[in-house]
């Protein structure tokens, strides 16, 4: 079988070995932790520092391939893909009782999906019925969800979590029916998924219940500080009662992320520990990158744009089963960790750990890793930001940072660490607003970027160009003739090799906010600006909005 055939295979007709991988990413979740040294120097030096990193890059290869597998639709399918845009098109007819809300203004009473009874086996005849995505992709995305739902309820540094499942009285009898259905449709040999609406009262009355129970309200928000009462999970995954293939939490749904209240969440990356290995969180992203590509991307159906305009927002769709303040609260939370926890490290805040967080920043920001981490971490902060409250999703930022007195001008509890930390925090909430890499540039324009970012630093050869560039990108068939048009070439002279020099009328196009700056290399890209351009780049480069998917409408 060829790599593209075994994970469609997988994702299609051996669910429980895609299972048994998700357990395998919650056991290296979060491995290999750091934390800030405040007393003495550590001196010892790892020669094994880097083999995390090798890991998750091997991790990364074959999550890659899982999302492919997934996002192709089965030689066995009965539903072709005009009967599935077709079918779509039905019951966008009679979806006048949804709620409507482009991304990023989501009322306060909407929920992504259903709160409760919401099982992974109903997203299959929602693929059918109201969504242009593979059932086998969805069901990923639900998988996935659940995986990370089960290793938060295992992670110390986010305190105790109660996922409690907590169902209203008149809800009984849905679940119990739902339970019927999905057992008559196994013993007919289908995977088949429904959506189910739970009403705002039902909503309610779980908020309310999980306030009583659970938490202590503070400030509008939920304070997580009781004991996880699920039923001794793994880790990695929750219980292993299967019921006829499938896990009894699947029929229950999510909890944490299907949470309607906002958690306040006590957490400080300088004093205490830190991982920036999140596979979990970079398979979800990819998977909502892929789902985002496959919708408004260059090859996207302008059907299935128009589609989700009338059934409602994108992420709505996708992410089912989640409530928008439940999954964006805790989803954002360690991507934004690992973000802090490098702007920390460029602060100096991590001196006396040796080189091993220099390591670590510079690797996570590094062409060969970004893509595979700092870029889907960035990606799936946008996510949230489009789901959360703005108010308190800075909140969260600002916390994260340290930095929540900072606006007060209390010069008395200032530190010298603050100038950097601002510095840093502004230009990441710079990138989640205007970044575009995953949602909104074609493959063209994101190698132009890339080639007016490298070229920007200085001239280079075409092999040293190829290198620098994210690995899906240096291989697409624009190269060469984006490069002619954004660069002169020099040809060789004696010893000299030839290079490339970035044409004038593109250093305008030069993006200081792009996520993989570092120190050294943006000085000198801002003084070669000054030099061919006689003008400051930081008075004239000015962060510019740009539209998501602007072709989309097209």
């Amino acid at each position: 079988m060829s790599h593209s055939a075994v994970p469609k295979y997988l994702c299609h007709h051996r669910r429980d070995l895609v299972r048994t991988l998700m357990r395998l990413l919650a056991s290296v979740q979060g491995m290999n932790t750091q934390k800030r040294e405040t007393g003495r120097h550590l001196e010892d030096e790892n020669e094994n520092v880097h083999l995390p990193f090798v890991l998750c890059h091997s991790i990364s290869n074959i999550l890659t391939l899982l999302v492919a597998g997934a996002f192709s639709v089965s030689i066995n399918d009965d539903t072709s893909e005009e009967t599935f845009f077709s079918m779509l098109k039905l019951d966008c007819e009679d979806q006048d009782s949804l709620r409507h809300a482009k991304v990023g203004r989501l009322s306060q009473e909407s929920s992504v999906s259903s709160i409760t009874g919401k099982s992974s086996l109903d997203l299959e005849t929602k693929s059918a019925d109201s969504s242009p995505m593979p059932s086998s992709a969805l069901w990923l995305i639900y998988e996935c969800l659940r995986s990370i739902e089960n290793w938060l309820g295992l992670d110390n540094t986010l305190g105790p979590l109660s996922a409690l499942s907590l169902k209203s009285s008149d809800g009984s009898g849905n679940n119990f029916l739902a339970l019927k259905r999905t057992l008559s449709r196994f013993r007919r040999g289908r995977y088949i998924f429904k959506s189910s609406t739970s009403s705002d009262s039902k909503s309610t009355i779980l908020s309310e219940s999980l306030n009583k129970q659970c938490f202590s309200p503070s400030h509008g928000a939920s304070n997580y500080g009781v004991g996880l009462e699920c039923s001794k999970p793994a880790p990695g995954g929750c219980d292993e009662n299967i019921l006829e293939g499938e896990s009894t939490s699947e029929i229950e749904g999510l909890r944490v992320l299907s949470l309607s209240d906002w958690p306040d969440i006590t957490y400080d990356v300088s004093s205490q520990e830190i991982s920036v290995h999140i596979p979990l969180h970079r398979l979800l992203s990819v998977l909502l990158r892929r789902a985002l590509k496959e919708c408004y991307g260059e090859s996207g159906s302008s059907y299935v744009i128009r589609s989700f305009t009338r059934a409602g927002e994108f992420l709505g769709q996708i992410l089912d089963g989640c409530h928008p303040y439940g999954f964006s609260a805790f989803v954002m939370e360690h991507p934004l960790r690992i973000r802090v926890f490098c702007a920390e490290v460029r602060a100096g805040m991590w001196r006396r750990n040796g080189d091993a967080p220099i390591l670590f920043s510079e690797w996570y920001r590094s062409v060969r890793w970004s893509e595979q981490g700092q870029d889907l971490d960035l990606f799936l902060l946008q996510c949230c930001a489009a789901l959360a409250p703005a108010d308190l999703y800075l909140q969260r930022i600002l916390e994260r940072f340290g930095l929540s007195n900072y606006l007060s001008m209390n010069l008395e509890q200032s530190s010298e660490h603050e100038p950097v930390l601002v510095a840093e925090m502004l230009t990441l909430l710079i990138q989640i607003v205007k970044e575009r890499r995953y949602c909104g540039l074609t493959t063209a324009e994101c190698l132009q970027r890339e080639l007016v970012y490298k070229l920007s630093i200085g001239d280079a050869t075409r092999s040293q160009l190829v290198k620098s560039l994210p690995r899906d990108l240096s291989k697409v068939d624009e190269l060469q003739e984006v490069l002619d048009r954004v660069a002169e070439y020099s040809h060789p002279s004696g010893m000299t090799q030839g290079m490339y020099k970035l044409r004038s009328m593109y250093w305008k196009e030069l993006d200081l906010y792009h996520p993989r700056w570092n120190l050294r290399d943006q000085q000198i890209a801002e003084e070669r600006y000054l030099r061919f351009c006689n003008v400051s780049a930081l008075t004239t480069q000015l962060p510019r909005w740009t539209e998501i998917y602007p072709h989309s409408g097209e």
